[in-house]
């Protein structure tokens, strides 16, 4: 019997069989398989076609659906970023830092430990990448309160509520 190797990585099927579960039809192994749909799909999601799809597509849902906001959601919002530039540079940098592989979003609430979307809280905005990872819950815990209680890392002004 003939045994496939990945031309990426150069694992072959005889030492791992399941890594190669997809019947013959790809030559590549299971982890260079999805990396490699994972780029084809990042690459295909930056283009312009796609994009002005997508813009199509959600203009009709929201014509038929309707906004699940408050009407003046995205004014409000560009309200608060003209009022707190430092917390939005901030923001910014973080996002682009999970983008660029810098930073890593965990799954989990660096407080709590609950599994949940989690946010990225600043205690000082000059300090942009400098983030306590925290569920929703936390974080409008933290922003509520004024206690100060040392707790690990960089988060000093609460207790641990949650």
């Amino acid at each position: 019997m003939q045994y496939r190797v990945c031309p990426t990585c150069g694992k072959s099927e005889k030492e791992d069989p399941e890594e190669f579960g997809l019947g013959g039809r790809i030559k590549l192994c299971w982890a260079c398989y999805t990396a490699e749909q994972a780029t084809k799909l990042k690459i295909e999601r930056m283009s312009l076609e796609y994009r002005q799809q997508r813009s199509k597509y959600y203009q009709e849902w929201y014509r038929k659906n309707g906004r699940k906001r408050a009407s003046d959601y995205g004014s409000v919002i560009m309200v608060w970023a003209r009022g707190h530039p430092e917390a939005r540079k901030a923001g910014i940098a973080v996002q682009q830092a999970i983008r660029d592989g810098i930073l890593s979003r965990p799954d989990f609430c660096s407080l709590c430990g609950r599994q949940a979307k989690i946010a990225g809280h600043h205690q000082n905005y000059d300090e942009a990448l400098e983030v306590v990872w925290v569920c929703a819950s936390c974080h409008r815990k933290i922003h509520n309160s004024m206690k100060r209680v040392c707790l690990p890392d960089k988060l000093t002004r609460i207790e641990r509520m949650c």
